[in-house]
């Protein structure tokens, strides 16, 4: 760095005046003390001149100087109380150099977005001179960037105009050797005192009158439908997007401003408003303005922070037209100028407005201008351009800045990011841009029509898409004759093609209409997923009937009840089930699979409508009776062919097929793939349970379509999946969480949310899901249907407000079977559609639309609730268990995605173990493996609600299970322990019994698989999945493994990125001993590239560090040759790891090895390393620290150099304090560890007593570009005498600390990354 201006830093700067504090100032000193360091970096305004030309650095300073020297406010500070300002009578205020000429396209990119960003994001301590700063970045030998960051406290937006055209002014005097010829600057002084003056004047009373008569009767909220759920605590995270606007557009709104007598600006103003009323759907809003105090004083030369904020309420007449609208705006705008002394501040304290916790008061929506803020600016012989840099911080909530010239206009949206996607600003601005034409086109057209205020605005429809009136059975038929040779099914090792299956289906039908079914017929199937079960699925509805899917699984006696329920004619199954007594004629498959082998061409030659019913699928009712939803043909075949446009669906898909026939997912994993003439891959359940087979089995299937509930995706990224597959990912039957999105995101090609209620055919809303989306939405409807959000009167609610999902279209199916009430309650007319008599389906869903299209769905208004995908009504389960003996009255929830039972007890303490077991069994007679409680729970009443209602939130997290006493005997053997420690780890249990089972501990499915995996990772042995089930106890488990009891020993490699087809590369620990700093290459670096590092033995503390770094090398190179047996080696170091990384680049050429890279990361090759004597290192160490002395003597003379030397000398006071202090408490530790800073003392001592020789070697050393530290070679850092075959230098940003940090690591890692491929 160069400092063009002396400094001593013993002298303090002399104060010129002390003012208090305007209101504008204090509530921004307020703001910043009470939001912390993130609300004062919201308040830096910072803009970058990009010059062009021979920039003369010394006139540039001295315009700095002269700029600060004219202007009292940027030589201010504040009291810590902020009730004051310090005005100094000289400050110095010095222009950070930079230099970045030399460097690559790409790394000074990087340098140049990270300075800045540094820069507009650091704090200014209010009450510390200078509150600006400037910096100049050389980017090239003629073109420089000017960087002014200063602080909202003392500056406004009309004074960076103001500071721009004096330096300018104040550079090209400086240049041509004149005087400049700019007016005396008004000193704030004169503001602050006008200020005062005004307070205390009548005429503050008729403002302060003005403003409470405006808000007299209502106070307009301006309500943002925001992107994330309401937070709590205000927050400052910011983003910025800009917009140019057309040329035309900015024509053609300033003609519409002249055709209501209003400037470019008022006009721009009004049609934002109109946008803010289009996006709240209000009838009343407040916009914030600011306005510039100088203008009102007259006093256009003065540089501070002078801004009113100004409340711009407005009210909404849709019968006006825009040119009423703007004549209105411009009245009341007029009225507002007139009446601008009053603070925004003292405004709130005045008004009784109710505060929304972690939202903007009165103004979250700000409007400002500052076009033409280079008006008159010239620098002597330099072209320029400027804008200004975005900040990662925002006070408001949206500020909409219209900056550039009145011909070209940016607009920069400058929002939190805490309460908006990109994606919503980014569609704020299209509307914005849309509304502007329309405003331009239609001036004089209602605003009603401009605003398109209608009930159609809440409501969503998809895409109108035709597909065939036609039946599934017809479909595949057709699809069979057109591939007839492609694969259909795969089935373990069985291959059908489409004319197989068709035969079998064709076999299959005119057995089963010899059987006697016939169109309109019910027939029931419980068969496991194979061949035959899909070829008697279509078989089925060749016959015209329709079937009803019963899970192999389920009890007998709710099997017995869906076969009633559904009044089925028929029951195929296998024979286990033949003793189950019901009025159904039973078809055994064992039989009808001979017959379907005699494949036929004769098909069942019937004619179904597509109206027709297709299956009858049983969901959870709340009565205790399962609930039977009638779907057609038409709407199975509106669902496909709307999946097959998107997400979409090809000929050379595979799908996996894992669900259970009773759960509707099943369609589109059979009949998606197969109208489209994709291949369908059945799972065996064995496979479908363990998460490392099914993942196997889709990487050997080459699979490339799975749908799963979130519960199954967790298991296959909980069962090692490592590498990313070619796989499109449909989730849904339970919300998506953002961080299993994100996981998925990075294995698989793309995402897909899936939602839809079993009653409008499986799917009816969907969306593709990105890495940027938060909150995770379920989209947007499918082909042919309308999504309603309407609130409890059936009206459609505004944008952002919750209400109901409701769903039309043509996936609505037929109804409950035979339950006509419920029916009509839940299939409700389309009042939308009235012409049509269609019904649309009330599903009990909350939702809200969003701004950009999206339904977000928040949950239930029921008892409804999902476990692990099923859709389950909680008063079923309640209903059995009450019919249970003991039970006085009982209730049910689901926690931590485990289905818990709370009773009310009848029997004694010693009973409840007997009689917990009795209901369980009880239960699973009648109930499936879902709806069973995983736990029970002793209350001695249930809690209720004022009305009496059942309290569900209230009922207790905790587990208060009264059990019989059991001995407690705990883990003793390693394996025991282990098991003991994951499951403890997978249930968020703190203590775990030897004989405890791992199912009755509320262990299930989700949390086997990640058991399972942990033990593989802890271990090394991999278990089959079905082990669990059959060994649950940790006694039994950890007999399974093998494990020797011995102790583990140090291993200094740690892979890093384990994976890869390129040469790895293995890197060295700095003196800090440890790797942690290596984290971030193997996210920056290609994934292709293996990376080892190594940690230096006795980093633990427990084993002595070793003595000599030929011992060290020779200690790293025995790990290194054990992963790569054979050359090239590519190595580096980093810090004295280069050092090592040297030597052991010298033992393996000594072995006859190749070295095909040798990088050396910041390591200084000390003078005294190349010495062999101990007097010789003693004679070049002492010559160092007198050259270094000298050398810190020379920076003292700096401000920056002083600063710095000061800030090392207190952290080695501390340091040395600490040592002999020798504080062995953790408390002490954090700030000094002094037993791990005696390791590292101890291992320089060993590198220092090493003699480095010259080799027949390249290095390629990496070093930052400012050194502040004393080199005796400050180029080549020690290293021209010893790399004999030479050195190339790469230079990267950062400091030797941080050079691995965000964001020099991706500069450095890019740099790396080419140096391994390059050799």
């Amino acid at each position: 760095m160069e400092v063009l201006t002396h400094f001593n830093p013993f002298e303090g700067p002399e104060i010129k005046h002390i003012l208090h504090t305007t209101d504008a100032q204090e509530e921004i000193w307020y703001s910043c003390y009470f939001g912390g360091d993130d609300a004062n970096k919201a308040y830096n305004l910072s803009l970058i001149i990009e010059f062009e030309g021979n920039l003369d650095i010394t006139a540039l300073q001295w315009s700095v100087d002269m700029l600060i020297s004219r202007h009292e406010a940027l030589r201010s500070v504040f009291s810590p109380d902020g009730k004051f300002i310090n005005v100094f009578a000289a400050i110095i205020a010095n222009i950070d150099l930079q230099d970045y000429a030399g460097l690559s396209s790409q790394e000074k990119d990087a340098a140049i977005k990270s300075y800045t960003k540094n820069d507009t994001g650091k704090v200014f301590d209010l009450t510390k001179e200078p509150l600006i700063r400037f910096a100049v970045l050389r980017t090239e030998a003629d073109k420089f960037q000017f960087i002014m960051t200063t602080h909202h406290i003392v500056c406004d937006g009309w004074s960076l105009g103001i500071i721009m055209q004096e330096l300018g002014a104040l550079y090209s005097a400086k240049v041509k050797n004149v005087s400049h010829n700019l007016p005396d600057s008004v000193p704030y002084t004169e503001y602050v005192a006008h200020q005062n003056e005004i307070k205390i004047s009548p005429e503050f009373n008729q403002t302060e009158q003005y403003w409470l008569n405006v808000f007299q009767n209502d106070i307009p909220k301006t309500n943002l439908p925001t992107d994330f759920k309401q937070i709590t605590k205000r927050t400052y995270n910011g983003a910025r997007i800009n917009q140019l606007l057309d040329k035309n557009v900015v024509k053609g709104i300033k003609q519409t401003g002249i055709k209501g007598n209003s400037s470019l600006v008022l006009t721009l103003m009004a049609a934002f408003e109109i946008l803010l009323y289009k996006i709240t759907k209000q009838e009343g809003i407040v916009l914030g303005l600011p306005v510039a105090g100088q203008s009102s004083m007259g006093a256009k030369h003065l540089v501070g922070h002078c801004v009113k904020l100004l409340p711009m309420k407005s009210n909404l007449d849709i019968d006006d037209s825009f040119i009423d609208y703007l004549k209105k705006r411009k009245s009341a705008n007029f009225d507002a100028f007139e009446n601008q002394e009053l603070s925004f501040g003292s405004l709130l304290k005045k008004l009784n407005i109710p505060r929304t916790p972690g939202r903007v008061p009165l103004v979250p929506v700000v409007f400002n201008v500052d076009m033409d803020l280079d008006d008159g600016v010239t620098f002597e012989g330099l072209s320029y351009k400027y804008h200004s840099n975005e900040r990662e911080y925002e006070t408001f909530e949206l500020f909409l800045n219209a900056t550039g010239s009145k011909d070209n206009i940016v607009l920069e949206w400058s929002y939190n990011t805490n309460l908006f996607k990109e994606s919503t600003i980014h569609a704020m601005g299209e509307s914005f841009n849309a509304i502007l034409n329309k405003l331009i086109e239609q001036p004089n057209a209602k605003l009603s029509e401009i605003l398109n205020r209608s009930n159609e605005d809440s409501i969503v429809t998809g895409l109108s898409l035709d597909y065939p009136n036609t039946t599934l059975h017809e479909l595949l038929y057709k699809q069979a004759t057109s591939t007839p040779t492609a694969i259909a099914l795969e089935f373990k090792n069985e291959k059908v093609t489409y004319a197989e299956l068709q035969r079998k289906i064709n076999s299959t039908a005119v057995y089963l209409w010899e059987k006697g079914i016939r169109p309109g017929d019910t027939v029931a199937i419980s068969l496991e997923r194979s061949p035959e079960l899909i070829a008697t699925l279509f078989a089925i509805l060749q016959c015209g009937a329709r079937y009803v899917p019963i899970d192999t699984g389920y009890p007998d006696n709710r099997t017995l009840l869906m076969i009633s329920d559904a009044e089925s004619a028929f029951f195929i199954c296998d024979t286990s089930k033949q003793a189950l007594e019901h009025g159904a004629k039973t078809i055994f498959i064992e039989e009808l699979r001979i017959k379907a082998n005699e494949t036929s061409e004769t098909i069942i030659d019937v004619k179904v409508p597509s109206d027709a019913g297709a299956y009858i699928i049983y969901t959870s009712g709340s009565t205790g009776k399962p609930k039977g939803v009638q779907v057609t043909h038409n709407n199975v075949v509106n669902l496909l062919f709307s999946m097959g446009n998107e997400p979409g669906i090809t000929p050379n898909d595979k799908i996996f097929a894992t669900t259970t026939i009773s759960f509707d997912a099943m369609v589109m994993e059979i009949f998606l793939p197969l109208i489209h003439g994709a291949s369908v891959v059945l799972v065996d359940e064995e496979t479908r349970k363990d998460g490392h087979l099914l993942l196997q089995k889709a990487i050997e299937d080459n699979i490339t379509v799975i749908w799963g509930t979130p519960t199954i995706w967790q298991i296959l990224l909980d069962s090692g999946w490592k590498k990313p597959l070619h796989i499109k990912a449909l989730i849904g039957g339970e919300p998506v969480s953002k961080a299993l999105s994100l996981k998925l995101l990075e294995k698989v090609d793309e995402v897909w949310n899936i939602y839809g209620p079993t009653e409008t055919t499986v799917c009816c809303i969907l969306t593709k899901i990105t890495d940027q989306d938060d909150p995770i939405t379920i989209g947007k409807p499918i082909a042919n249907t309308d999504i309603y959000i309407l609130d409890a009167n059936g009206k459609p609610v505004r944008t952002g407000e919750v209400g109901e999902i409701v769903i039309g279209g043509d996936g609505v199916t037929n109804g409950y079977l035979g339950q006509e009430e419920l029916t009509n309650e839940r299939f409700v007319n389309n009042t939308f559609q009235a012409e049509t008599s269609t019904k649309m389906y009330l599903s009990g869903d909350l939702g809200k639309l969003l701004p950009n299209g999206q339904i977000e769905c928040l949950g239930r208004k029921d008892g409804q609730v999902k476990v692990r995908g099923h859709r389950i009504e909680l008063g079923e389960i309640e209903h059995s268990l009450n019919k249970l003996k003991g039970i006085q009255s009982a209730a049910t929830d689901v926690r931590n995605n485990a289905l818990k039972a709370y009773v009310v007890y009848e029997g004694t303490n010693d009973e409840w173990d007997t009689d917990v077991a009795l209901w369980k069994k009880q239960l699973a007679s009648e109930l499936p493996v879902f709806m069973l409680p995983h736990e029970y729970i002793k209350l001695d009443e249930l809690p209720i609600t004022l009305n009496g209602k059942l309290d569900r939130k209230n009922l207790p997290d905790g587990t208060h299970i009264i059990t019989n006493k059991v001995e407690s005997t705990q883990p003793f053997t390693k394996a025991e322990k282990l098991v003991s420690e994951v499951w403890k780890e997978c249930l968020f249990l703190d203590t775990i019994n030897l004989n405890d089972d791992f199912f009755e501990l509320g262990g299930h499915s989700l949390i086997a698989a990640k058991v399972m995996t942990r033990l593989e990772e802890k271990s090394g042995q991999r278990l089959p999945l079905s082990s669990l089930f059959e060994y649950s106890t940790v006694k039994s488990l950890a007999s399974l493994l093998k494990i020797e009891e011995n102790t583990v020993t140090w291993d200094s490699m740690v892979p890093i990125q384990k994976n890869g087809s390129k040469t790895p590369l293995f890197i060295v620990h700095g003196a800090g001993l440890n790797i942690l700093s290596f984290k971030t290459l193997k996210h920056n670096m290609d994934p292709e590239q293996p990376i080892y590092a190594f940690q230096a033995k006795g980093l633990d503390g427990k084993e002595d560090l070793l003595t000599s770094v030929e011992e060290i090398a020779a200690h790293y190179n025995e790990s290194l040759l054990a992963t790569q047996p054979k050359g090239p080696y590519k190595l580096a170091g980093y810090s004295s790891g280069g050092i090592i990384a040297y030597e052991m680049a010298k033992q393996l050429m000594a072995k006859g090895e190749e070295i095909s890279a040798l990088v050396l990361l910041d390591t200084y090759a000390y003078a005294h390393y190349g010495k062999s004597t101990s007097l010789g290192k003693k004679i070049a160490y002492g010559n160092y620290l007198a050259n270094k002395t000298l050398h810190v003597l020379k920076q003292l003379s700096s401000r920056e150099g002083f600063k710095y030397r000061i800030g090392v000398t207190k952290a080695n006071l501390k340091k040395l304090y600490l040592r002999l202090k020798k504080d062995k408490t953790t408390v002490s530790k954090t700030d000094y560890d002094w037993e791990y800073e005696g390791r590292i003392i101890e291992h320089n001592k060993v590198v220092d007593r090493y003699h480095l020789k010259s080799l027949p070697i390249k290095v390629d050393l990496f070093r930052i570009e400012d050194v502040i530290d004393y080199t005796h070679d400050s180029v080549n850092l020690g290293w021209k005498s010893f790399a004999e075959n030479g050195i190339e230098l790469h230079y990267v940003p950062g400091d030797h600390l941080s050079m691995f940090s965000p964001p020099n690591d991706k500069v450095l890692s890019a740099s790396l990354q080419r140096v391994l491929d390059n050799n």
